[in-house]
């Protein structure tokens, strides 16, 4: 392929990846601002019509989620016909970019199931949670295909590097915590929400009470699931950085400041007890920590030409 259309691809792709974690935190800001029943019932219509008339501010945050969300659709799909002109059948971004295409469509049907359940807003129902963890499963997938289509137009893999079982093994459970951490995440915040608490002693007398929600439960256990999560991987790539393997050193000594940053962050959302602006931004950190250990993993994994 000409150098030419590579960099006009390069370029879609990258902005696919930013709007992508753009529509990611956003779609977190309309779940702290309780306004996810915005719409209504409603989908893919807002409250039974096209535009909303006299919309209240719930409802206009919901509704320009649901626009940027149409957006990031059609910018995906630009995206494939791109990798469609420009690259072979058999080509690993050509699939790469399907793929990435239909875990929106996927990721839509998902953002539609939640409304149309009423999962949203103030709903305490613990299938909420379920619904929540699955959209999060989702989420991760994306940034890992869209973040993939850009490693891969970059290297030419042409097979695996012969690493030890245990290197493999420990790589692939750092993917595991960052998931496990994720989810946790996720009913944290959301328990953050319907279940706000003044202090950090009381959420700890809550989380210990059998009486409570179980969102209020679970929510202590995930300050402590990170701070291990974190410092295995951590550990896990600065070991790896001793490895004389090109780029694994520049991808392991980023990855392990992003989780470094990602404990100072936790640890203050939970001084501040969670304000908005703070969620979001240890959201996006761990969205671009998932990213980086994803590459480093890939850097380690993989040969090149």
């Amino acid at each position: 392929m000409k150098s030419v259309p590579k960099t006009k691809f390069k370029k879609v792709a990258v902005l696919n990846l930013i709007y992508l974690l753009f529509v990611i935190c956003f779609g977190a800001y309309v779940r702290m601002t309780g306004s996810g029943a915005g719409c209504g019932s409603h989908w893919p219509l807002c409250n039974g019509v096209i535009i909303p008339r006299a919309p209240v501010w719930q409802t206009i945050i919901e509704f320009t989620h649901r626009l940027t969300s149409g957006g990031l659709l059609l910018l995906a799909f630009y995206l494939v016909y791109l990798a469609v002109k420009y690259f072979e059948k058999k080509e690993l971004i050509r699939y790469l970019s399907f793929i990435y295409l239909g875990l929106l469509f996927l990721e839509a049907l998902l953002g539609a199931f939640l409304v149309k359940y009423e999962h949203v807003a103030e709903n305490k129902s613990v299938y909420r949670g379920f619904s929540v963890s699955i959209h999060l499963v989702n989420t991760f997938l994306l940034v890992l295909v869209a973040s993939g289509i850009l490693f891969f137009l970059s290297r030419k893999p042409i097979g695996l590097r012969a690493l030890s079982f245990f290197k493999k093994t420990s790589l692939a459970f750092g993917f595991f915590l960052i998931v496990i951490v994720g989810l946790s995440g996720a009913i944290t915040a959301l328990g953050d929400t319907l279940f706000p608490v003044q202090n950090m002693r009381e959420a700890f007398l809550r989380s210990g009470n059998q009486a409570e929600h179980l969102f209020v439960r679970l929510r202590v256990l995930h300050p402590f699931l990170a701070v291990f999560s974190a410092f295995y991987l951590i550990a896990v790539c600065f070991y790896q950085k001793k490895e004389e393997i090109l780029l694994s050193s520049f991808w392991s000594s980023l990855t392990i400041g992003i989780f470094a940053f990602q404990l100072l962050l936790g640890y203050l959302n939970v001084y501040f007890h969670a304000p908005q602006g703070l969620q979001l931004l240890h959201l996006l950190v761990a969205l671009l920590g998932f990213l980086s250990y994803s590459i480093f993993c890939a850097v380690i994994c993989l040969r090149n030409k």
